[in-house]
């Protein structure tokens, strides 16, 4: 099992999710942690589930800056989210 990790800028971008999708594919990933989302709400809500993974702990992004997204499969992994 394999994490993720990614500072990406443009995750709004249309090929966004496709590009989560194929590197997570490509490097057999079920783990991803995306840092610096500068989104949160319903936008980054709608983003989380476009990607498909169904564990998720998400620190929101304020305003423009910051935000931590922690998502994976929870078939290959078992979170426990001890503090936020």
């Amino acid at each position: 099992m394999n994490v993720t990790s990614w500072n990406y800028r443009g995750m709004t971008s249309k090929g966004f999710n496709t590009l989560m999708k194929d590197t997570m594919k490509q490097n057999n990933s079920s783990f991803l942690i995306l840092l610096e989302t500068q989104t949160s709400g319903e936008k980054g809500r709608s983003i989380i589930r476009r990607i498909g993974l169904k564990g998720c702990c998400v620190e929101e992004a304020s305003g423009h800056w910051g935000g931590i997204w922690c998502l994976w499969d929870t078939n290959n992994w078992s979170v426990t989210v001890k503090r936020s």
